[in-house]
């Protein structure tokens, strides 16, 4: 059973460090080995999306895609009141690294984003934000969050203050209450792509050998005479020339095999996995060739997924923090974050007039500034 736990002293204070709970002395755990879970227990589902995100190319697409949805035009739908009131409470909360943090639900599907706050003059402010990770969340019954500081290899969960974690969910639903990762699709792709780059590993030290061979005629192959022509043969190896006595011929190995072929299917492997994770080939450099008119439908594809990702996001916060920092202050009041249409319709009309490139900025009558809070 969890345990209850008292918001207001836990408020604010920090969620302990999975791990870090020691008999002797209080420390931070040390990292654990690359491509290795936190703990090792049966948390096959954050384990193989962790091992996929030691790839370079997921990576590098999960990160174009946080980028662009950053950049995704909202607004603010509030009074002037609560407006100026809620630009007060976020002033000391950079509002930037917050949604950045969020984004990354499309990573794990379920994204707890702690919150720190502190008494101020009267005044509960948020004034950090940290991204934590799923493996030591889980929903409860009653669908309250709950945290074990073990990482989920015990049974602490404990009830998290309402305030303390903003859960982003990407498709959460009945099914799928930790939501979908959008590596889920590229699971069976990434898959086959590294049964290939084993091959190709395989094949590299099948070819470690050494570079030339000498063939020596039978009446000089005694136990003396290899010896000597193998201490000569260093040299050829090393760079350097040499005149050979009793060797009838020099044979220069080369590596021939499915080297280039392997290759290829990788980079098609690539590709696939960008256009799973991102909509598109070419920013990514794995497409060799490109039109305008590819291009432009692959950056619609991209605004498609980025808008989806962006409201996601400031849905979440609408549900949580915009609406804690009125509840926390007993103070009524609302201020909502929305997805700007008039202004992304405007980008992609304007598109045609910029050569097919789109740029997107924070406009309305009510917008977020960046990094500032809520202004008029």
């Amino acid at each position: 059973m969890s345990k209850s736990i008292n918001p207001a002293t836990q408020l604010y204070s920090q969620l302990p460090v999975t791990g870090a709970a020691n008999a002797f002395s209080d420390y931070y755990p040390v990292p654990v080995s690359l491509g290795m879970a936190g703990n090792q227990f049966s948390d096959y589902y954050w384990m193989c999306i962790d091992a996929m995100l030691q790839d370079e190319e997921i990576t590098a697409d999960l990160e174009l895609r946080h980028s662009t949805s950053f950049m995704t035009p909202y607004r603010v739908e509030a009074t002037s009141e609560d407006l100026s009131f809620a630009n007060a409470v976020l002033a000391r909360l950079d509002l930037d690294n917050l949604i950045e943090r969020c984004l990354y639900h499309a990573d794990y599907g379920f994204n707890p984003v702690e919150i720190d706050w502190v008494k101020d003059n009267g005044m509960v402010l948020p004034v950090a934000s940290e991204r934590r990770h799923p493996r030591s969340f889980r929903w409860g019954k009653n669908a309250q969050l709950l945290y074990s500081s073990t990482g989920g290899t015990g049974f602490d969960y404990q009830t998290v203050p309402v305030g303390k974690v903003i859960p982003i969910v990407r498709n959460g639903s009945r099914e799928k209450p930790y939501g979908e990762s959008v590596l889920e699709s590229a699971w069976a792709t990434w898959q086959s792509k590294w049964s290939h780059v084993e091959q190709l590993e395989r094949l590299s030290s099948k070819y470690s050998v050494p570079t030339s061979i000498a063939l020596i005629d039978s009446g000089n192959a005694t136990p003396d005479g290899l010896n000597d022509v193998a201490a000569q043969m260093a040299a050829i190896d090393s760079g350097g020339s040499v005149a050979l006595s009793g060797v009838r011929e020099v044979v220069q190995l080369t590596a021939a095999g499915k080297a280039s072929e392997l290759m290829g299917v990788i980079k098609d492997f690539d590709n696939k996995l960008a256009k799973l994770i991102t909509g598109q080939t070419l920013v990514n450099g794995t497409q060799k060739y490109g039109s305008r008119a590819l291009g432009e439908i692959q950056e619609r594809a991209v605004l498609r997924i980025m808008t989806n990702d962006a409201r996601t996001v400031y849905d979440a916060l609408n549900k949580t923090l915009l609406r804690w920092i009125f509840q926390f202050n007993n103070r009524p009041g609302s201020v909502r974050m929305v997805f700007d249409k008039k202004a992304f319709q405007q980008s992609m009309i304007s598109m045609q007039g910029n050569g097919g490139s789109i740029t997107l900025s924070n406009t309305g009558d009510a917008s977020l500034k960046r990094a500032k809070g809520l202004c008029l």
